[in-house]
């Protein structure tokens, strides 16, 4: 079975193209390490990345936030909670996911709907993987957002605001199976 039967139907090719990598990277036990991911780092896909250092179940912080994202959203959260940018209500929710990533490990697909400055809501496919990092007892998650078609309908002074909604699509087993209840 190839990786691309792993995901839903419809999932951009960009999102299966970055999991393909990621998946392609020597690993440590079932993790690929950060270092090895920025050595080979695939500049098409890179200003759609998110790397985020996950200290608790409660903390998270982010390490990189790519390019592209900066531009279509006009933040820059590098250094700051993840939490910045998800409306209250969906951050609970990201935060379970994210932890459940990087403990268990796991991945996962998922479908972000995220407001924008003029209150429109567009969908940014995303595949999310924990990644092995160098530091001990730190955990690290690396996802990557397609972000094209969503920024395609946006008004040029337009701009991402906030994550409003997580839709969980499924898991990606690593080797580790999947966990035993969905994300609720």
């Amino acid at each position: 079975m190839t990786a691309r039967a792993t995901f839903a139907a419809g999932l951009p090719a960009d999102v299966i193209a970055f999991y393909e990598r990621w998946n392609g990277l020597p690993k440590t036990g079932l993790l690929p390490r950060l270092s090895d991911y920025f050595d080979t780092a695939a500049p098409e896909l890179q200003p759609n990345v998110t790397i985020v250092d996950v200290l608790s179940p409660a903390e998270m912080t982010v390490r990189l936030f790519g390019t592209g994202l900066e531009q279509a959203s006009g933040l820059y959260p590098t250094a700051q909670s993840l939490g910045v940018l998800y409306g209250e209500e969906v951050w609970e929710r990201a935060k379970k996911l994210v932890w459940i990533v990087v403990t268990h490990p796991v991945g996962y697909v998922c479908i972000r709907r995220v407001r924008t400055s003029a209150g429109l809501v567009v969908d940014c496919p995303a595949v999310g993987l924990p990644i092995g990092v160098d530091i001990p007892d730190r955990r690290c998650f690396i996802t990557y957002a397609n972000v094209s078609g969503a920024s395609e309908e946006l008004a040029p002074e337009e701009n991402f605001e906030l994550v409003q909604e997580v839709q969980f699509l499924h898991w990606i087993d690593l080797g580790a199976g999947v966990p035993a209840k969905g994300l609720t």
